[in-house]
């Protein structure tokens, strides 16, 4: 049986692979998790951005996200914007912080009506957005004697 609160994007890898896409959740929450470990192995990122990625990641290792469960999201969508009111805004990431926080607000009606999952996309967006701030952050020389 097809589950409601899976995201739409894994259900034709999760009917492949089998009932409830586990090989699919789990290669998804694989990624994460590197992805979360290389932010936060880099020096010179920012702890905010740092802070965004494990608090995104943390979320995509669930298949199943419920618009209760988007409330961690606002920690990343917090940490992002003291970023970006210090440091500037990157092309499209305002747009990603609006999106990720009317989402759980969103979610349910959008999901009635048209059967799509917004908790997913919301949330790889914002995992994105954090990854772009991490992968971005300028370099620190050598270190000095």
């Amino acid at each position: 049986m097809e589950h409601d609160a899976e995201p739409l994007c894994l259900r034709p890898v999760a009917r492949r692979a089998g009932e409830g896409g586990g090989r699919a959740a789990g290669a998804v929450a694989l990624v994460a998790a590197g992805c979360v470990w290389w932010a936060w192995r880099r020096r010179n990122v920012a702890f905010e951005a740092k802070a965004a990625t494990l608090m995104a990641g943390s979320l995509l290792v669930s298949p199943y996200l419920f618009y209760y469960d988007l409330t961690w999201a606002a920690l990343a969508i917090a940490w992002l914007a003291t970023l970006g009111l210090r440091d500037g805004f990157h092309r499209g990431e305002r747009e990603i912080l609006l999106f990720a926080w009317l989402a759980p607000a969103l979610m349910q009606p959008v999901q009635l009506l048209t059967s799509v999952q917004l908790g997913f996309p919301a949330v790889l967006l914002l995992f994105l957005a954090a990854l772009r701030r991490a992968a971005t952050a300028p370099r620190l020389g050598p270190a000095a004697p």
